[in-house]
């Protein structure tokens, strides 16, 4: 019935929404935002600069970049897999858009860590501007259009 679904939904995103508040104190927020900044600063070898790493801080030049657990791919991949859970859909499919998911969220918020530290470098009072307004929304509207473009194509197969 539909509207056990949109129950199931609503409840899968309210206990992402509870997680989220819990895993930026917790020590998974801390080892996620280790793991993100040491993604960002392979990133940034990669393209030949000389970062420095220390747990959630990364420095290159006169840059200081801190990656907070909000820094994260969490929440928009707990958006994306609230409304994957949700859907009707077979476990296989479901377990194959997860791990989908979880990469191009990841890539995506890596883009975004790299343009930001960028930034921060180049023009530091334009961060907070690129950060909240720029590409918060551009992640949520990701997750959201992965998960739309997904369901599509599982319903359009059934």
């Amino acid at each position: 019935m539909p509207w056990k679904r949109a129950l199931v939904g609503v409840v899968a995103l309210y206990l992402a929404l509870q997680l989220y508040s819990v895993f930026v104190i917790s020590g998974s927020g801390g080892i996620a935002s280790r793991w993100t900044a040491a993604t960002l600063y392979g990133a940034l070898k990669l393209f030949g600069q000389s970062p420095t790493i220390a747990g959630f801080a990364v420095r290159s030049n006169e840059t200081l970049f801190w990656v907070l657990p909000e820094c994260t791919v969490f929440a928009p991949l707990a958006l994306f897999a609230a409304g994957v859970l949700a859907f009707p859909a077979r476990a296989s499919q479901k377990m194959r858009a997860l791990a989908l998911g979880t990469l191009v969220l990841t890539l995506l918020n890596l883009v975004r860590l790299l343009s930001l530290f960028v930034l921060t470098s180049l023009s530091p009072e334009k961060f907070e501007v690129a950060h909240l307004l720029v590409w918060q929304p551009i992640m949520v509207v990701a997750a959201l259009g992965l998960f739309g473009a997904w369901a599509y194509r599982v319903q359009r197969r059934a």
